[in-house]
């Protein structure tokens, strides 16, 4: 809406413009989300199950080794799977996918986009393809925004346009902040800092930070150009501080002048 405020004051008229107001994002209705939140407590309890019964068959399979005869294990490794069966729950979101439409069916695809795209990824890709032909600008990319680049790499090939490119005019700050993370992460992380590209890759990931309205998509983007420029190579360390394995303390500072050998490693 377009229009004048007059502020009267005692002596003085002033005229004030009235701004556009922005009309709120989409959002999908509230029973849709309701009934996604009651699949994936489902969901949740399949996935525990699921990794019960594979740590029994690991344990039978582990057992039966130590005792193999002539006639094999009594659990092969095929019993044993790389990862749970979602194919219910995918025709589950299938169904509702065709009986809505707008945020609702958008909801609904981003969700199969995240069950369905590993193995041979058919119900992802056709998911994630509709997602754009139909819905490219809804906020609800936000909810696959680690994921771009794995979709990138697995479908950007095999869709038009790619997958992140068809996503740069999407109207919410958060997945645009998405799509600036995966264009330029490795520009950030690998260019020379004075080049023309660390300084354009920059820019983009530092104004894509200020738009951002998800604090973890922040601190991400914030995070990306921190770590290169505060930990990049040739830089001063920062004074590390810790005990040694005789209980003595120390801080990194007090091997300044010397070639210093740090080790990182882990027991996971």
């Amino acid at each position: 809406m377009h229009g004048l405020v007059l502020s009267l004051a005692a002596s003085a008229v002033t005229v004030l413009p009235i701004q556009d107001a922005q009309p709120p994002p989409p959002t999908p209705s509230q029973e849709a989300v309701e009934r996604l939140e009651k699949l994936d407590l489902a969901i949740e309890d399949y996935e525990h199950e699921w990794q019960e019964e594979q740590a029994k068959l690991r344990e039978k399979y582990a057992a039966d080794l130590e005792r193999v005869t002539d006639e094999g294990c009594e659990v092969s490794m095929s019993a044993m799977a790389m990862s749970p069966d979602y194919s219910p729950f995918i025709a589950t979101l299938s169904e509702w996918v065709e009986g809505s439409e707008g945020e609702d069916q958008a909801l609904y695809l981003t969700r199969i986009c995240r069950l369905a795209t590993y193995g041979d990824g058919v119900e992802g890709r056709d998911a994630l393809e509709r997602l754009l032909v139909s819905h490219a600008k809804s906020p609800t990319w936000a909810r696959l925004g680690q994921m771009l680049p794995f979709l990138e790499a697995r479908f950007g090939k095999e869709l038009e346009g790619g997958v992140v490119a068809r996503l740069t005019a999407n109207p919410s700050p958060d997945v645009r902040g998405w799509v600036a993370l995966t264009l330029h992460r490795k520009t950030i992380e690998s260019a020379e800092r004075d080049s023309k590209e660390y300084a354009a890759a920059r820019e983009a990931v530092t104004a894509a930070a200020r738009g951002a309205t998800d604090e973890g998509l922040r601190d991400e983007l914030k995070g990306l150009i921190e770590v290169r420029e505060k930990f990049g190579v040739g830089l001063i360390a920062p004074d590390i501080e810790g005990v040694d394995l005789d209980g003595a303390a120390f801080r990194l500072s007090d091997y300044k002048g010397q070639i210093l050998f740090v080790d990182f490693w882990g027991d996971w």
